[in-house]
Parts: C-alpha cells; structure tokens; sequence
C-alpha cells in the first residue's frame, strides 16, 4: 500500500476503496475532499483496477484539474502529467468535438472548429443588434438567453419561454457560429451530448474508454453536464462523485440542485459522509452547522474538528455603514499589527460587489493595502486578446470576427466604411472578407492581406513557435502600437510578453506537432483558459481581500468579515431560493479558519438612497442552535458593576460591560471579543 493512504481518516479511506459500483461522496467543507478525490486515483492505478487511460475525472477550473493532476502525478512519479485524463467538463467536450466533430451536421461545423471565448460572443451580438437596430436589450441579458435557449433546445424543453425580440439575433448568432464554423462553451457540451444521442458507436466507444469516471464538485454540475456523465458511466457504473450540496450556490450559471436525487434514482451510489474538517475551529464550525440545519432540502451533516482553539465569533451591530466600515479597518489593523495576521489571509465577504464601496474607503482612510477579487481574466485582457485574434486569423484566414477585430490594430488607415464595404461585399459573393480583398479596390487592405501571407508562410519556417512570437510582435510593431495607449502602456506590454511564455510552455508539452499543429492546439487552450489575474500593483501577500462570497469559494482566510448582514441585502429583497441564499452565508462562515465577525447597520446608503432595515435572519440562525452560555461562578461574591475589572482562566483580564440578576457581560482584549456569563446563586 502507498503511504498516501497512512494519513486519510477512516472516512476517506471508506471512500477510497469503495471501488466497485457508483458511489457518493458528501464532502462537507474543509474536510479533504480534492485528496479523497486523488487519493482514489492514486489507488485505482496502483492496485490496477483500471490503467490510467480507463479513468475520467472532471472538474470545472483549469487550475483545480492541475492540481488534481500534479497530485497523482507526485504520487506517481513514473506517470507524466499529460497521460492522466484530469480536466474541465469543457476541456472533455473540446476533445470529443476534436475526435468526432466531422460526424455533426450543422452548416459547416467540424472537427477543426475554433472556440470562441464570451468577449467575443459580445463582439458578434453587438455587430447583430446594430444589424436588427435593437438598441434597448443589454448584451448580458442576451447572452443569458442563447445559453438558456440552447440547453432548452438541446433538452427539449417546450416550456422556455420565448423573447421576441432576443429570438431574432438568437437565431441569427447560431447561423453565424456554424457558417463560420465556431463553437462557444456551451456548444462543447451541447455537441458532445447531441453526438452521444445521434452516434450511438461514439457513446459506446467513450463508454468502453473509461470504466472509472470520477466528479469533483457536483453541486456545481448542470443538468446537461450530469446527463453526459450518466451516458458514458451506464456501462460500467463505476461514476465516484464527490461534492457538498450545502455549497450549492451557482443556479445562475445553470448548476442544478436536483442533480443529486438524480444520480441516487439512476444509480443508487453507496453514500459516503465526510464531516471532519481541517479547516475551522470548532466554534466557527458550529455557527457554520446551526445556519445550514435551518435548510430543510439536504443530507444532514454536523461538521467537527479537532481543534478546539477558542476565539469567539464576533457580532456587532451599527448604527450606519460609516460606523460599521471604520470599526472593520480598525480591526483589521489590529489583527495586523497586534496579532501578526497577514493581510491577505483577512477577507471582507459582501453580497453584492456595489457594497465594497464604503469599505475600500476605510481601509483607505487606515492605510491598508487591499485587493478586489474581480476583474478581467488575463486572456480578456485587450491587449492579449487583439494577439490571440492574429495568431487565429494565421491560423484560419476566412474567420471574419478576428479579421474585424484586428484588420487595423495597429492602425493601416483603414477605416470603418471600408471594413463595412468589405463585410457587405463577402457577405454578397458567400464568402470570407480575407477572401474578399481581393475583389476589392483598396490598396491598404491588399497590403494587409499580403502582410498576413507572409506571417503564415514564416509559422512552419521558424524554430520554434516562441522564434515566431517575438517575429510577429516585431513585424507588428506592437510595442509601439502600445505605447500609444494612454492607460498603463507598459502594464499592457508586460501582458504581451507574458502571452509568450504561455506559447512556450504549451509547445514544450508538444514535439511531435508541425508549429501549426501546435499553434492550433494552443489556441484551444487559451480559449479554455479561465484564471484570474489579479492586481499586479501590489503583492499578493500584502492585501487584504473584498470580494463577493462566489468569487472565494475554494478559498480560505485566517480572519473572515461578513459584512451588511440585513435584511434586504442578504437575504435580497428579490431572492428566488431562500435555502440558496442560506447556502451561500454558509459558504461565508467555511471560508474562515480562526475569526469570524459578523456585522450590520441600521442605516445605509444603497444607490444613492438610505434605508433602514433589521438584523439578516441568517444571523439569527447562527445563534439559534448553538448551546446556552458557559456558567461561571462568582467567588468574590462581590456586586459587579459597569468598568468593573473580571478575570477568566482562559480568556484573560477583561471588563463589565452590562450585567443583570441572570447575566454578565464581559469585554475581553482580541481574539476573544465580548462574552455572555450566567450568574450562579452560590
């Protein structure tokens, strides 16, 4: 046995073993779930239950398959990184298209389809509503539409509701895709599950493939998603899934809560509880259990630990938003400077990102360093995005969306009435604006197409993929093109250069592809990329972090803030799922390993407008289950009296603050905060 399986507890171990048949791992928080996961990797390769191209395991970011896949590999150490199948849900529908796409019917989609990311979705809607002259319709609110429309198609589902207007640049953008033969995320999965109804030798192939399919993060799966994993894992029912449904917080995006009662209809799985965790103390842990119990749709769970360290959890109330964001700044402070926390291990966790305001303003006014978890990808940066565009149109010339987007970056003096005349004239002939040049009298647009001959014949000519990078920048002159920009030129050009190490590393992965070859693999991974580059103006060590509870999921602090706990805020006015809502404060209350303060205002100022409203429930229901305060007596016998000075064996000097016949309340220095004691009579 490898000593990976000495340091899992009994649970896990349960979990790793259960070999045979589907099995369903409720993962609570903290509690070691992506090392269960591995672990079980680990073990099906090593006692040969299965070889390693026989086992599936997906997940939903690049960066947790890359862990998950440096894990295994460790263990592994004779097994390269790149023989495991470890990947996005997406990644997998890539490689399915990238196999059998030829075998789809729809308009010119193929096998060698290029993905396109959501910026460029909103490229293609904003040229469609222009065309419809639809000039009232967010782009956001579209895109949500073609996502739900195209499941609800994909389904059959005859209850979607129709929008007239949306319908038109709907249909419209699906036409585009295929005659331009494109693919955004959602087509991934949608193609994969088409192929594996309509080619019933496609599904039984991936069904003979893999005889362990592995999920990590169930909570978050779609319906589409868990109806492409049950077609493949029917065969040998060996689907091993780990999640917690009390984390279940992504139903905008399309994840389905009812998936789990799903997999125990069709599978029946044996059920596998994790509940110890390694994360929290156990005070926070019970702050964290009370809240969720109030859920009445889960599998029940009760969170422990072994550690017992005790540092309250903190509750404050305020008057206002002012009062309530000076005290935070105030503490974060003194947890930096008294405590030795460092800041990037203290979060201020808000529902709404429009709240962060009144809080950055603080941390400003004390001094403190702090970052937002939000943001462009790196891969949406202008910049990168207007390189990966030359490097697709190389690629594939006839693409009219990055020709648009790059036909005069860096400027040629080709303006606007021509690319227009240009697009009018394809369109008429049925074919592609590169194309199209060359039936068109414009002398600077002949010079672009010849300049972009060029750098396709130099791909294959150069050494390396790398050789050929720092050739395009040069030819380009965009270096210069950059410095030209008035926000942050040289930010920009280090986002550029940082593109190439991307290339690099990837072709490295490589050496038996042509430099094309390898230039369209690379393309798909910079389309499946989706990391988050973060402020690159101070260390990541040095800020304090605001975010919204969805951004930090996965995460974990020291010290923990949750901020604006009223009603109308969180829970919001105009929630769908209350046990959703109570999901998402559960996550807030996981993310923290020692501290935890809870805190609201009687009166903020919410779009320019104050309100007033009580105490958050959930707060409420943090309290409501814990266990009545600890008794302490009182030996000195002595009447106690505001100021009055109290000293307890585990919490230290601290002072009266409120007291009656049945209760005093003592003030203690940090950690401890304030506590509650009960009188005694003797």
């Amino acid at each position: 046995m490898g000593d990976y399986l000495d340091s899992l507890n009994d649970k896990q171990l349960e979990a790793v073993k259960c070999i045979n048949g589907p099995v369903e791992v409720i993962a609570g928080a903290g509690t070691g779930k992506t090392k269960t996961l591995t672990s079980r990797i680990i073990y099906l390769i090593e006692q040969k239950y299965a070889a390693v191209s026989q086992i599936l395991a997906v997940t939903f970011t690049n960066k947790a398959a890359t862990e998950m896949k440096l894990r295994v590999a460790n263990q592994l150490s004779d097994l390269p990184m790149n023989f495991l199948n470890i990947m996005t849900f997406h990644s997998f529908g890539l490689k399915v298209l990238r196999r059998y796409g030829d075998l789809l019917t729809l308009g010119k989609l193929d096998s060698h389809a290029l993905i396109i990311d959501e910026e460029d979705q909103k490229k293609i809607i904003n040229d469609l509503k222009k065309e419809l002259e639809i000039k009232n319709t967010k782009v956001h609110d579209i895109l949500n539409y073609i996502s739900l429309k195209k499941f609800a198609e994909c389904l059959k589902n005859n209850t979607f509701e129709i929008d007239v207007k949306i319908e038109k640049i709907y249909q419209l953008y699906k036409t585009y895709l295929e005659e331009q033969n494109l693919v955004d995320f959602d087509d991934l999965l949608i193609y994969t599950y088409v192929l594996f109804e309509q080619q019933p030798q496609v599904l039984a192939t991936y069904r003979q493939e893999f005889k362990y399919i592995l999920v990590d993060e169930f909570q978050d799966t779609s319906l589409l998603q868990y109806l492409i994993l049950k077609q493949m894992a029917l065969l040998h029912r060996n689907l091993f899934i780990v999640g917690d449904p009390d984390q279940a917080i992504y139903a905008f995006r399309g994840a389905s809560y009812d998936n789990e009662q799903l997999m125990k209809k069709d599978f029946q799985p044996i059920l596998i509880v994790l509940d110890k965790n390694y994360r929290s103390t156990n005070t926070i842990l019970k702050h964290a259990n009370s809240l969720i119990k109030e859920n009445t749709n889960r599998v029940a769970k009760n969170l422990v630990s072994d550690n017992n360290q005790i540092i309250e959890v903190i509750h404050k109330n305020f008057r206002n938003e002012h009062l309530e964001a000076t005290y935070i700044a105030n503490e974060i402070r003194k947890l930096i400077t008294n405590y030795q926390v460092s800041p990037n291990e203290i979060a201020i966790l808000y529902r709404a990102n429009h709240l962060s305001r009144i809080y950055e303003e603080a941390l400003i006014k004390e001094r403190i360093d702090y970052k937002i978890f939000s943001g462009h990808s790196f891969f949406e940066r202008e910049e990168v995005k207007d390189i990966i565009a030359y490097l697709r149109l190389i690629v594939n010339p006839d693409l009219d969306f990055a020709f648009k987007r790059i036909v005069n970056k860096p400027l040629r003096g080709i303006g606007f009435k021509s690319v227009e005349r240009l697009e009018e004239l394809a369109q008429s002939q049925n074919i592609s604006m590169y194309e199209a040049i060359d039936n068109y009298n414009n002398f600077r647009l002949s010079d672009f197409k010849e300049e972009m001959e060029n750098l396709q014949a130099r791909v294959n000519i150069c050494g390396s993929l790398g050789e050929f990078y720092n050739e395009l920048l040069e030819k380009l002159e965009f270096k210069k093109y950059l410095e030209e920009y008035k926000d942050s030129p040289e930010e920009r050009l280090e986002h550029v250069k940082e593109l190439k190490s991307v290339i690099s590393y990837h072709e490295s992965v490589n050496h038996d592809f042509t430099n094309m070859e390898n230039l369209q693999e690379i393309l798909d991974i910079f389309s499946l990329e989706s990391s988050v580059e973060e402020s690159k103006t101070k260390k990541k060590e040095d800020c304090v972090v605001l975010s919204s509870y969805h951004r930090v999921k996965g995460l974990e602090f020291n010290t923990v803030f949750l901020v604006a706990l009223e009603e109308g805020i969180f829970p919001g006015r105009n929630y769908d799922d209350i046990e959703e809502e109570r999901r998402i404060a559960y996550v807030g209350v996981t993310r923290t390993k020692e501290r935890l303060y809870l805190t609201n205002a009687h009166q903020r100022y919410l779009f320019g407008e104050l309100s007033g409203s009580g105490e958050s429930q959930f707060v409420k229901e943090m309290y409501k289950n814990l266990t009545s305060p600890k008794v302490v007596p009182l030996k000195d016998k002595s009447i106690p009296f505001v100021g009055m000075k109290k000293h307890h064996k585990e919490y230290g000097e601290g002072i009266v603050i409120k007291f009656d016949e049945h209760s005093i309340t003592v003030a203690f220095k940090l950690p401890f905060g304030i506590k509650k004691f009960m009188r005694t009579k003797d």
